[in-house]
């Protein structure tokens, strides 16, 4: 019999990363290098949302802006697309594909408690 995981047995656990929309893009690089991550979440009080690496390099870097100048706010993903911890993960999957993302923000009661992306999920399977 074969046993579907769930996306909590796979998720990032650690300590939930986030900084406020109004931050500037550099500060939002310099903690996902210090904290060796690829994504980081933006956080307004109510909604969440999410800046990528690749959001860096196509909404900044590739258009010659100076990330000093430039805020969270102006290039992240929002709302963040998110999923039960109790989901499966061929759920997530679905979901990372037809929303066309790489990672979701990981709910239990409605909470944000994790992230997992797809580099989890392959993880996972090795």
């Amino acid at each position: 019999m074969i046993v579907l995981a769930k996306v909590e047995d796979v998720m990032t656990r650690s300590l939930i990363i986030y900084t406020k929309p109004e931050r500037h893009v550099n500060r939002a690089i310099a903690t996902m290098i210090h904290r060796k991550i690829g994504a980081i979440l933006i956080y307004d009080g109510k909604e969440w949302g999410i800046v990528t690496r690749k959001d860096i390099m196509k909404k900044v870097l590739a258009l010659g802006r100076d990330p000093k100048a430039v805020r969270c706010s102006e290039i992240m993903s929002k709302p963040l697309v998110t999923i039960s911890r109790n989901a499966d993960l061929k759920e997530a999957i679905e979901l990372m594909t037809k929303k066309d993302v790489r990672r979701l923000g990981v709910t239990e009661n409605g909470k944000i408690v994790g992230l997992i992306s797809n580099e989890d999920i392959l993880r996972s399977y090795m």
